[in-house]
């Protein structure tokens, strides 16, 4: 296994045992399911916010259909 250090960016390739080599792909599907999770959780805030806006605008009369007309 080619293994790198996040932090200081330094490579090191391991023998290991089949064992361990999965333990490690068990722990790389998990951390990878979590960073999706939270990316999607910050994308979902991210919109919510966005929306919130555009109703805000609408709501004071500071934006209507014709700041989307084509031009």
């Amino acid at each position: 296994m080619l293994l790198r250090c996040g932090a200081c960016d330094t490579y090191r390739d391991v023998t290991a045992p089949d064992d361990v080599a999965q333990a490690y792909e068990r722990d790389l599907e998990h951390g990878m399911r979590e960073m999706r999770i939270a990316a999607g959780r910050m994308d979902r805030d991210r919109m919510a916010e966005q929306t919130d806006a555009f109703v805000a605008a609408l709501q004071r009369d500071l934006i209507d259909a014709g700041d989307f007309a084509g031009r």
